[in-house]
């Protein structure tokens, strides 16, 4: 039920793409880049699962595409990219030795934070390069720690996007108000600046590589208690 409903949210929101970025829901810039002709939809599998406690996440890649994901974006004119050119490792690590002391001793460090930071890296550079080429990238994880790397992907490649998070939280936890610890709670937290990336191991990169960051009017949060039921 659960990859229908998603399969059915991506065929409307493919249909309805203006092909345009824009900053908030208002407002789409004239001068935005747009996706290349013929239309083409790059699926990136990320199934990562460090970024919270549970099994299964992983599995949601092969639901989807089992569920008809493909078949519903080619009847709707999409071209898909070559699987040889989307594939990323998310446990291949960042070139960079973690530090062996904090910067700074006061920060709490999440959960598998190198781990995840790393493989989030990897995912980062496919996706802006997709992006970068005109493409349209669909990420499919995988917990929510992957939108560390897909969404830095697109503001790198697209600084004045316009984000719609749809979830039952607002994923905008910060290392120290975090109560778990887990990465999948504080992406947001992050790519909106609210947390040094340089104090938390693996994810240096988020600074090093001079992503835009995200900001307040770009966001729009439609809450979703379906995970709750």
């Amino acid at each position: 039920m659960f990859t229908r409903t998603l399969t059915q949210s991506v065929r409307i929101l493919a249909s309805k793409w203006n092909r345009h970025s824009c900053r908030s829901y208002a407002e789409i810039r004239e001068n935005a880049p747009t996706l290349k002709t013929p239309l083409t939809c790059a699926i990136i599998d990320a199934p990562q699962t460090l970024g919270q406690v549970f099994d299964g996440v992983d599995n949601g890649p092969a639901m989807l595409r089992k569920d008809g994901l493909e078949g519903t974006l080619a009847s709707l004119g999409w071209r898909l990219a070559s699987p040889s050119e989307c594939k990323v490792n998310l446990a291949q690590p960042f070139a960079v030795t973690p530090p062996a002391a904090m910067p700074d001793p006061s920060i709490k460090i999440p959960r598998n934070a190198w781990a995840v930071g790393t493989g989030n890296y990897n995912l980062f550079k496919k996706t802006f390069q997709h992006a970068e080429r005109g493409n349209f990238v669909l990420t499919l994880g995988g917990d929510h720690s992957v939108a560390f790397g897909s969404i830095a992907g697109i503001l790198k490649a697209r600084p004045n996007i316009g984000l719609i998070w749809i979830d039952a939280h607002a994923d905008l936890n910060t290392p120290n108000t975090s109560i778990s610890g887990n990465l999948h709670g504080m992406p947001l937290s992050f790519l909106m600046g609210l947390v040094d990336p340089r104090a938390i191991p693996g994810h240096e990169w988020l600074n090093a590589e001079e992503i835009p960051v995200l900001q307040p009017e770009q966001l729009v949060y439609v809450y979703d208690d379906v995970a709750r039921t």
